[in-house]
């Protein structure tokens, strides 16, 4: 016979009726005694249960710690918040119809829809609506300091912060407080940044003054403390515009104290009320934030997934521990244990088992969480609040950890009260049969599974592109269909799993024809599929993970790059200016361009030196065209000064037209939208600008007055740039029409000014944006009326480090501090212009990631089926077979294994992967392709993978065979 034999669920149970159970609580003292002995007596199994449930256990255990590490106690965020206070109260102002949560007083919610949401304007002093017998007043200011590095902005905390009453919130240190106006406290890492100790002298740019450091202080709730100062009121120090808070001793509020507070635009932080606030506290979905909620949700699934492979793991250990132990469960029923009595003693081992594992991952991850705040911590707010346990958390994982045991013992505990007592006795194993009806019902699953993601496909591509497709009701087909493309899979992989023993018997038929060690592999993997079919499900979950991920990794990549661009070439670093004049009611913009650009030049030359003095290469400065000088009236209205053009190229063939001839560009594009976007650069730095190498032609031509362009888009059919000048007038506040490509030309402005140049198309690595694809020479410039204004110096740097990225943006601090005026504002700023997210680091991270976990669930597998055959491999020694057939009957088996899961678990994945494809291409939107899929990784996963297991296996030679241990045929 080739295969298993078929039977059908009808088929009579031989065994006689039992009697009715009598011992009550007895029978289950008993039950848990065995099962402990056994758990011991079986302690390689054992043990292996305790670390598959501990592992993912400890892992959930340790996020949980860690993430509850991160926030303070309720206690400790009162005690932070206000000192020894009893509340602090704000005047931020607030809509009306407005109430504070009690405990969040910074959130808000709506609780009169009907009021007219009137800005309410708060009070300057709340001394006269709180009766409070203390108050103390701290308010917010800021300062450019002179620093080791340079000039740095400093925030400073004005008022009496060393008052007893904000002990906790704010603490002297060392030293005194100030007592003059030229006096100040800094944090200890302030005082580290300015280089500076206690006594000596720090000078200030803004406010100009000398102050003297009396002392140091800690700020609580400070997140930036290297860039805190202490001084007392004054009015020497701009103030931020933050608020202010007073600090109340002595006055408690009550819920409608601070709803009528609410009233007059003031909030309130009460000590009493946010620890207990009642009907009135922020509800808790809205009380995390969205990161929050995103690490709560990916813990969830994870401890889903991890609960999933340990369910198909362990209970795999457990049908083969149970089948060791048959002997000794035949023993106790012979002597009177029945076969509930039997069920109880293999149950309760998995939950003794999942109860050890819970525990001790509880405890490693108390201990991982330790070890990763001392990794992690930086020293800031966050990892200030000591290691936190979430105890009821703890006890839920370990409740779950006792009743993933459970489940994972619960078919080997059936299967184990099956058989005839004497067979076990004798050491008989029961020939194993394949269900007729789990195949049908597995096939059924299947169908179910895919029909359901081809249906929401369709679903949503038909939903999208109907005309009613933004009403209500049509919204609602969105959530069920891309919930309908995650279950479809899930649904696919239980109907495998749950015909999977047929699906192997099938293998086994197909294999019967080849080699000895394929045969025997097969047919024993048929024969135990307590242990096989779980181990197959968990690799296939697995590849099913990371088929998804590797897919979502690919469309997210595909979809950045698509929509990437970069003012400078990848890798390069680039020193970023900009200015403006300040004008009489400190609205910022650019009133005088050649009142600007001197400073800016100035600021270039400065910024190419500090460049150099960090190591940077080769350096070209890139200007661009000064705007039309204007003013704004008072209702924001712009008023362009006379004679004044405005110079921009024409996109003569736009990207988005590359796919039918009769699209045509539209006025916005041909005018540019308002803005002149030509890169004015010397023609000797092209090469650094553009990050490629410029022949000695282009740059030739260049120079002689031809434009350079990154985009055909700028080129005429006939490789011309068509340049336009018009007034800014015209161009400015165009209507919608200027996006429709068939708008009458009449009801459009012309141009002033036309003329052409040749173009000379460059490929280059880099994707530029618009203002950065059209390059004229400053004498080309000149020639089209064209004023230059340095914007940016590219440096050509490569392997630039982080410490050196922090030391230029050290000095751009410093020099935008000390180029500044009263009259004029410039900022200088420095980055380094980085390339669309590559998906291959991370398509390796998961491939590497799942090969870890099919790895692991193949290793587990195939170490249960090496156990369990020592004595089929005694058999096989003592009829002559060679190792090297014992060997091949280990290689065959791991790839029949992992490659029965692998593939599975790809075509599963595959389903909504291949689902968004085609949802994106029916709705005409951006994203990955049929052929951009990432095939090449699939294969890698799916064929390459199983493979690599079965050959490693192959190579782990098999255990001398114990000839004691043959099994006796019965």
């Amino acid at each position: 016979m080739s295969g298993p034999r078929m039977t059908r669920s009808t088929f009579p149970d031989p065994r006689p009726p039992e009697q009715r159970e009598r011992g009550g609580m007895l029978r289950w003292r008993m039950a848990l005694k065995m099962s402990m002995r056994q758990s011991l007596k079986s302690w390689p199994s054992s043990v292996l249960v305790v670390l598959l449930v501990l592992l993912p256990m400890a892992g959930v255990a340790a996020a949980a710690v860690y993430a509850e590490s991160l926030s303070p106690s309720a206690q400790q965020r009162v005690d932070a918040e206000l000192g020894e206070a009893d509340a602090w109260v704000q005047a931020p102002g607030m809509p009306s119809g407005v109430r504070q949560y009690l405990d969040d007083p910074n959130a808000q919610f709506e609780y009169d829809a009907a009021s007219s949401h009137d800005w309410i304007e708060p009070p300057a002093d709340v001394a006269d609506v709180i009766d409070a017998d203390r108050l103390v007043r701290i308010e917010l200011g800021s300062a450019a300091v002179e620093t080791v590095a340079g000039i740095g902005a400093f925030q400073v905390v004005l008022g009496e912060t060393w008052d007893p009453l904000l002990e906790g919130r704010y603490t002297l240190l060392e030293g005194r407080a100030p007592t003059a106006a030229d006096e100040v406290l800094a944090t200890p890492e302030a005082l580290e940044r300015l280089g500076a100790k206690v006594g000596d002298s720090v000078e200030m740019t803004k406010p100009e003054q000398t102050v003297t450091v009396t002392g140091t202080m800690s700020s609580r709730l400070e997140e930036n403390p290297e860039s805190v100062l202490f001084a007392g009121r004054g009015d020497a120090y701009e103030l931020d515009g933050y608020g202010t808070t007073w600090y109340a001793e002595g006055w408690h509020a009550t819920a409608g104290d601070v709803y009528d507070l609410n009233d007059q635009g003031i909030i309130v932080f009460d000590r009493a009320l946010v620890q207990r606030p009642g009907d009135g506290g922020q509800p808790v979905l809205e009380r995390g934030s969205g990161s929050s909620w995103a690490f709560y949700s990916a813990a969830t699934a994870t401890l889903v997934f991890c609960t999933y492979l340990v369910l198909l793991l362990a209970g795999a250990a457990f049908s083969v521990s149970a089948k060791r132990q048959q002997r000794s469960l035949a023993v106790a029923a012979s002597v009177g244990a029945s076969r509930a009595d039997v069920f109880r003693i293999v149950l309760f081992q998995g939950t003794i088992l999942g109860l050890a594992g819970g525990l001790l991952g509880s405890g490693a991850g108390i201990g991982l969480a330790a070890l990763a705040r001392e990794w992690f911590g930086d020293g800031s707010l966050s990892y200030t609040w000591g290691l936190k346990v979430p105890w009821w958390m703890l006890v839920g994982l370990i409740i779950i950890a006792s009743v993933v045991g459970t489940l994972a013992a619960l078919l080997p505990a059936r299967n184990a009260t099956r058989g005839d007592t004497l067979a076990a006795l004798r050491g008989a194993r029961r020939p194993v049969s394949v269900s007729a009806k789990r195949p049908k019902v597995g096939l059924g699953l299947i169908i179910a599974g895919a029909a359901l993601v081809v249906v929401a496909v369709i679903g949503l591509v038909v939903t999208y592109n109907l005309p009613t497709r933004d009403l209500a009701l049509t919204d609602k087909v969105y959530p069920v269909g891309t919930i309908a493309m995650i279950l479809g899979p899930l649904l696919l992989q239980i109907g495998v799993v749950t015909a999977g023993h047929w699906l192997l018997a099938q293998v086994s038929r197909l294999l019967g024809r080849g080699r000895l060690g394929g045969r025997l592999a097969a047919r024993d993997a048929v024969a135990n599929p307590g242990r096989s079919v779980p181990s197959f499900g968990a690799i296939a979950a697995c590849a099913f993970l990371a088929t998804a991920s590797i897919g979502g990794v690919a469309t997210l990549t595909n979809m950045q790059a698509e929509g990437h661009s970069s003012i400078a070439p990848y890798g390069s670093v680039v020193a970023w200016m900009s200015g403006g004049v300040i004008s009489d009611d400190d609205d910022l913009f650019i009133e005088d361009p050649a009142a600007v650009a001197p400073a800016l030049a100035a600021l270039a030359d400065d910024a190419t030196q500090i460049l150099r003095d960090e190591g940077a290469g080769s350096t070209v400065v890139v200007s661009v065209p000064a705007g039309p000088s204007y003013t704004s009236d008072s209702d924001g209205e712009m008023r362009f000064d006379g004679g004044q053009m405005l110079t921009t190229p024409e996109i003569a063939r736009p990207e988005h037209c590359a796919a039918t001839d009769e699209c045509s560009a539209n006025f916005y594009e041909r005018s540019g939208g308002g803005n002149q976007l030509f890169a004015i650069v010397a023609p000797d730095g092209l090469d650094v600008a553009l990050g490629t190498e410029i022949s000695a032609a282009d740059r030739s031509a260049f120079a002689g007055g031809a434009v350079i362009v990154t985009n055909p888009q700028w080129l005429t059919e006939d490789g011309s740039v068509v340049v336009n000048s018009w007034r800014p007038e015209d161009v400015q506040g165009m209507s919608d029409a200027v996006f429709d490509p068939e708008a009458d030309p009449a009801s459009l402005p012309s141009a002033a000014h036309t003329e052409t140049r040749d173009g000379i198309l460059i490929d280059t690595e880099t994707v530029f944006d618009e203002s950065h694809q059209v390059y004229i020479s400053p004498d080309t410039a000149a020639e089209l009326g064209i004023t230059a204004t340095p914007s940016m110096v590219v440096a050509d740097f490569p392997g630039i480090t982080t410490a050196q990225l922090d030391s230029l943006r050290a000095s751009a601090e410093s020099e935008t501090f000390s180029r500044s005026t009263d009259e004029m504002s410039v900022d200088l700023s420095f980055s380094q212009a980085e390339g669309p997210p590559a998906a291959a680091p991370w398509l390796w991270l998961i491939l590497g990631a799942v090969t870890v976990l099919v790895i692991a669930a193949s290793a587990v597998s195939l170490g249960l089926s090496r156990v369990e055959r020592r004595p089929d491999d005694a058999t096989l020694t003592a009829v002559g077979a060679s190792p090297g057939v014992r060997r091949s009957v280990n290689g065959w088996q791991a790839l029949v294994i992992s490659a029965f899961g692998c593939i599975v678990g790809t075509v599963a994945g595959l389903m909504p992967v291949l689902g968004v494809v085609f949802i994106l291409e029916g709705t005409g939107q951006e994203g990955l392709a049929f052929t951009e899929v990432p095939w090449l990784w699939y294969g890698l996963l799916a064929l390459v993978l199983p493979v690599a297991v079965a050959l490693v296996s192959w190579l782990v030679p098999p255990r001398a065979p114990d000839l004691t241990r043959r099994t006796a045929i019965a």
